[in-house]
C-alpha cells in the first residue's frame, strides 16, 4: 500500500489501534507514538504498552522520550509503580524534552515516599512551563507529605496566582493550613474551594474535619458526611434511616473505614436500639464476637455475610450527625465488655499494655508509629512490667523487642491477638494500656480501661488540638507530639509521668496481684 495512503489512514482523528501493527509490518514513529497515546488516554493502558513495545521492536534503538513517557505513565496507571519509574525517569533524560515527563515522574517520585527527588522534578518543570500553576501545585504536595507545611503554603499560594480558579491548589492549601494547625486560613481556603467548585467532595471533608478539631461538631458533621460520595453506592435499595423512632422496623448498620472508627462510633448503638425495634450491625469480621459480647445489636454480621431482611440502613460513621453530637453530650461511658478474662499471679509489678506501631497501610501511619527504640526512656522504667498488644511485630524492632523480651520487661502476647474479644480480654487486664492513635486506643477506650495516648503534632480530627483529655474516652489522657516529627520531649515527659505513676501503684498491687503471670506468658 502506498505511504501516502497508510498516512492518511493513521493520521485520521480515531485511530484503529488494534490494527495499527497487524495490517502494517512498519509505520512512521510519529504515527505509532499517536496510536498510542491515543489509547493512553482512552484508557486502554494495556493496549498503549503493547503499542510501545511493538513500536521498540520495529525500532530497535529508538530512544524516544515520548516512548519512555507513554510507557511509564500506562504501567503507573496499571499501577505497577516500580516498573514505570525507570521508564520515567529515562523520559526525563531524553529528548525531545517533554515537560509532562517531569510531571509524571514527580508524582511517581511522590508514591514511592523520595519526596526530595518529587519537589526537584517538580521544579524542572516549572522551569520548563513557568506560567503553568501545575509544577508549583506538586511541589506543595511533595513538601506537605514531608510535614513542611510553610513551604507547602507557599508553594500553593505560587500555584493560585497562576491560576485563581484551579480549586485543587485551594484544597491542597487549606490541608497545609491545617497542618499548620491555622484553623482560620483552612476554612478560607476551604471555602474558596467549594466557592468554586461545589461539588468536590475532598474540600466538603476537609472543611469537616478542621471545624470537628475544633470542636464544632454541629457545624463539622454536615460536611463530615459528603463521604458517602467517596464511597462505594449502596447494593440495598432501602432507604436512609435519619433517626426517626421505628419501633416496629429493623435497621441495618452498615460497616464503614477502619476498626478503630468502628469501635469509636460503637458508643451510639445503645441510642440507636432505644429508637429502633431490631437492629442488625455489619463489622469487620476480626470484631463480630466484641460486638456480640457487647451486646450492640439484635444481630451482628461480618462484612462477608448476607445481612438478614431489613427495613431502612445506616451507615455507621453517620451516627454522629444523626444524633447531632457535641462535646457535651458525646456518649462516654464504657460501651465495650470483654466475654472472658483470664487469671494468673501477678509479679507485683504496674502492668502496661503497649502498643507502638498502627497499620502501615493508613496514610499517616508514619507520622502517628513511634520506632520500639525511641521509646527505650518507658521501657527502662523500674516497677513495671510491659505486654505487648503488637500485631504483627514490625521487623524495624525485632532487635529492640528481643533485648526487652529476653530481660522479662515485655512480655509478647502476640499469639494471643486473635481477634478484638481477645484482645479486650486482656486489656482488661491491664492497669494501664499506652498506645499510638491506632484501634486499640479506641479498644481500651470503649472498655473504659486507663489508657494513654500519643498523638502526632497535626492530629486526627478527633482528638482537637489543646486538651489532654477528651470528650470520647474519660479514662484517656492524650499525649501530644509538641514538635512537628520529633518524639523525645513527649516520651521523656512520658517516662517521668509513668515513673510518678509507679510510685502511688504498690498499694493498689496488693490489694489486686492475681492477674497475669510474666514469667507463665499466660500459658
Amino acid at each position: 500500500m502506498p505511504a501516502a495512503t497508510l498516512s492518511e489512514k493513521l493520521t485520521s482523528e480515531e485511530i484503529d489501534e488494534s490494527k495499527v501493527f497487524s495490517n502494517y509490518l512498519c509505520i512512521g514513529l510519529d504515527l505509532g507514538l499517536k496510536a498510542a497515546t491515543q489509547a493512553y488516554k482512552k484508557g486502554a493502558y494495556q493496549k498503549a504498552l503493547e503499542l510501545v513495545q511493538t513500536l521498540e521492536n520495529e525500532y530497535k534503538d529508538v530512544k524516544n522520550s515520548e516512548v519512555f513517557l507513554i510507557k511509564g505513565m500506562s504501567l503507573r496507571a496499571l499501577e505497577k509503580f516500580d516498573e514505570a519509574l525507570p521508564f520515567l525517569e529515562e523520559a526525563a533524560r531524553t529528548k525531545p524534552v517533554i515537560p509532562e515527563a517531569f510531571r509524571a515522574l514527580s508524582h511517581s517520585y511522590l508514591m514511592a515516599k523520595r519526596y526530595d527527588d518529587a519537589i526537584g522534578s517538580a521544579e524542572k518543570y516549572i522551569r520548563l512551563c513557568p506560567e503553568s500553576c501545575l509544577g508549583y501545585f506538586d511541589a506543595g504536595n511533595a513538601l506537605c507529605e514531608k510535614l513542611e507545611y510553610a513551604q507547602a503554603v507557599e508553594m500553593y499560594r505560587q500555584a493560585i496566582s497562576k491560576d485563581p480558579k484551579n480549586y485543587a491548589s485551594w484544597l491542597n492549601l487549606g490541608v497545609a493550613y491545617r497542618g499548620l494547625r491555622d484553623k482560620d486560613a483552612a476554612l478560607a481556603a476551604c471555602d474558596k474551594a467549594i466557592e468554586i467548585a461545589p461539588w468536590e467532595i475532598m474540600a466538603h471533608r476537609n472543611k469537616g474535619f478542621v471545624l470537628l478539631r475544633a470542636g464544632e461538631w454541629k457545624a463539622g458533621w454536615p460536611e463530615y458526611e459528603w463521604r458517602w460520595e467517596c464511597l462505594e453506592k449502596s447494593p440495598y435499595k432501602q432507604p436512609w434511616w435519619k433517626g426517626a423512632r421505628l419501633k416496629d422496623k429493623t435497621l441495618f448498620v452498615r460497616a464503614e473505614q477502619g476498626f478503630g472508627d468502628a469501635l469509636q462510633f460503637a458508643r451510639y448503638l445503645p441510642q440507636v436500639r432505644e429508637r429502633i425495634g431490631n437492629v442488625i450491625l455489619e463489622c469487620r469480621p476480626g470484631l463480630k464476637k466484641l460486638f456480640e459480647e457487647s451486646a450492640l445489636a439484635d444481630v451482628v454480621i461480618g462484612m462477608d455475610e448476607i445481612p438478614p431482611a431489613f427495613d431502612c440502613q445506616v451507615l455507621m460513621a453517620s451516627l454522629p450527625a444523626i444524633f447531632s453530637s457535641s462535646p457535651e453530650d458525646v456518649p462516654s461511658r464504657p460501651y465495650l465488655r470483654a466475654g472472658k478474662t483470664r487469671s494468673g499471679a501477678g509479679d507485683g509489678n504496674l502492668k502496661v499494655g503497649i502498643v507502638w506501631q498502627g497499620s502501615t497501610t493508613h496514610k499517616n501511619d508514619a507520622h502517628r508509629s513511634i520506632p520500639l527504640n525511641e521509646l527505650r526512656p518507658i521501657l527502662d522504667i523500674e516497677g513495671i512490667t510491659f505486654y505487648s498488644l503488637q500485631t504483627p511485630l514490625p521487623g524495624r524492632d525485632k532487635t529492640t523487642f528481643a533485648e526487652y523480651e529476653n530481660s522479662k520487661k515485655i512480655i509478647n502476647l502476640e499469639d494471643r491477638l486473635m481477634d478484638y474479644s481477645e484482645t479486650a480480654a486482656l486489656v482488661e487486664q491491664m492497669d494501664l494500656v499506652l498506645c499510638v492513635d491506632t484501634s486499640v486506643a479506641h479498644l481500651a477506650g470503649g472498655l473504659g480501661r486507663e489508657t494513654w495516648t500519643f498523638i502526632p503534632h497535626n492530629p486526627d480530627w478527633r482528638w482537637g488540638l489543646e486538651t489532654s483529655g477528651t470528650p470520647w474516652y474519660p479514662n484517656m489522657r492524650l499525649l501530644r507530639q509538641s514538635e512537628r516529627g520529633n518524639w523525645a520531649a513527649t516520651i521523656q515527659e512520658t517516662a517521668e509521668m509513668l515513673g510518678q505513676r509507679v510510685l502511688i501503684f504498690p498499694a493498689a498491687a496488693k490489694r489486686n496481684n492475681s492477674l497475669i503471670d510474666p514469667r507463665r506468658n499466660l500459658r
